[in-house]
């Protein structure tokens, strides 16, 4: 049960979770193989992993074990897992780095009948951690940033 992908900035892999598995599975498009790094075990249900700009890092929201999991791409180690609280943020779906480089937001599904959130997470400290949580309507899916004109 493949469901989501996300393409390395760095070396151009796909970076793909895996529902019924529970990982994340790596594919080099160059040389048609299953990179060796994977796969890698996030200890819930991975849904759209997200790379930072640089390609540096790769956050992993986890159904299921509610949390957030933080990648080295270069190695596939897992180098930090994140605790989300549940009643604050349950089901955790999709990442988007802010343009600040500081903070990344998190969209929670919720329980589908209740809002749902997006958290604010201050990924510029060496322990990341959230630092708010937002109210944004039944099943929020994903996010994307809307640019103004200047």
């Amino acid at each position: 049960q493949p469901y989501a992908v996300a393409v390395s900035p760095t070396d151009g892999t796909v970076w793909l979770s895996c529902l019924k598995t529970g990982d994340l599975r790596i594919f080099d498009p160059m040389t048609r193989t299953w990179d060796a790094r994977g796969p890698i075990v996030t200890g819930g249900v991975p849904f759209f992993p997200e790379f930072r700009r640089d390609g540096g890092q790769l956050i992993v929201p986890n159904q299921a074990s509610n949390t957030l999991s933080f990648i080295e791409p270069a190695t596939g180690n897992i180098t930090r897992t994140l605790p989300l609280p549940q009643e604050a943020c349950e089901a955790p779906h999709a990442i988007l780095f802010a343009p600040d480089k500081r903070h990344a937001l998190v969209v929670c599904e919720g329980d589908h009948v209740s809002a749902g959130t997006v958290a604010v997470l201050n990924i510029a400290i060496p322990t990341p951690s959230v630092d708010s949580f937002t109210e944004v309507g039944v099943f929020p899916d994903d996010i994307f940033l809307v640019e103004g004109a200047p």
